[in-house]
């Protein structure tokens, strides 16, 4: 099946998205390659225990916070700051605790990491490109075989963007 691409640009805003993707860690990873990050700000939501991928983390001295989510969900998120290096092997493996969502942001002050985590609306409709806070933000939903790609039009051109998806993914 061969994944299907659009592109709508709004002023400096530029969204991607992609479906009929398979979302593997394999896959993500070859995503992030063709942009440049400097921090990441992730959130992995599961419905597995994540106790093992804590202990991870925290031997890879990277920040991290986890909550419920609440209406009675059985998920749990996990909400972290990594750098790029770091977070390829943390998407590998979180794919061992088979996640629902990724969602992870180039953060441009990584200072400010708990504040987004704070007010998760930062994390709506662009805002953290508008704001500035960002330059690029990734959003995984991995049952649905889809991501979506908020980018920075000034930052990534977003027609060759999507001609290096195509590229890798066609």
């Amino acid at each position: 099946m061969n994944i299907k691409v659009k592109k709508y640009v709004y002023k400096k805003i530029a969204s991607i998205f992609i479906w009929r993707i398979d979302c593997t860690a394999q896959n993500i990873l070859k995503l992030i390659s063709i942009f440049e990050f400097h921090n990441i700000l992730a959130i992995i939501d599961t419905e597995d225990d994540l106790s093992p991928l804590f202990l991870e983390l925290k031997e890879m001295g990277i920040n991290y916070t986890t909550a419920f989510n609440t209406n009675n969900s059985p998920y749990t998120n996990v909400s972290l700051l990594s750098s790029p290096d770091k977070f390829k092997k943390i998407i590998t493996d979180a794919f061992k605790y088979t996640p629902e969502d990724i969602f992870f942001v180039n953060v441009n002050d990584e200072s400010q990491w708990e504040k987004y985590l704070q007010d998760k609306t930062y994390f709506q409709g662009g805002k953290l490109i508008e704001n500035n806070d960002s330059d690029l933000c990734i959003s995984v939903d991995i049952d649905e075989f889809e991501i979506g790609i908020t980018l920075n039009n000034q930052v990534y051109d977003s027609s060759i963007i999507v001609s290096k998806i195509k590229g890798l993914f066609c």
